[in-house]
């Protein structure tokens, strides 16, 4: 799965897709909207039917010019886990100093 940035407004995921489709099976391509005003991000992702596909596209692509706008191409990261997911549970009050 390959990360998108700096997309025009104008992109769509039939654009996307396209422009990719060059490169390998596009099996998904996404764009990412605000969720209050369902406006576009700027970045969206590509998934590839294989990694080397992905990492063809992300040499190729990356730095190419797309609806008007530079575009950066990178392997997508993980999601990161949530904070709630992370963070230590509280177990009790807090302790103030002199407390053992």
């Amino acid at each position: 799965k390959l990360f998108i940035g700096g997309l025009s407004q104008f992109a769509t995921e039939d654009s996307l897709a396209e422009a990719f489709s060059r490169y390998g099976q596009v099996i998904e391509a996404t764009i990412v909207t605000d969720k209050v005003t369902n406006r576009p991000k700027g970045f969206g992702f590509v998934k590839f039917a294989s990694e080397e596909e992905a990492h063809n596209a992300r040499d190729l692509m990356n730095g190419k010019v797309l609806n008007g706008r530079v575009i950066y191409v990178d392997v997508a990261k993980a999601k990161p886990d949530r904070a709630a997911d992370v963070l230590p549970i509280a177990r009790g009050p807090p302790k103030t100093i002199g407390d053992n």
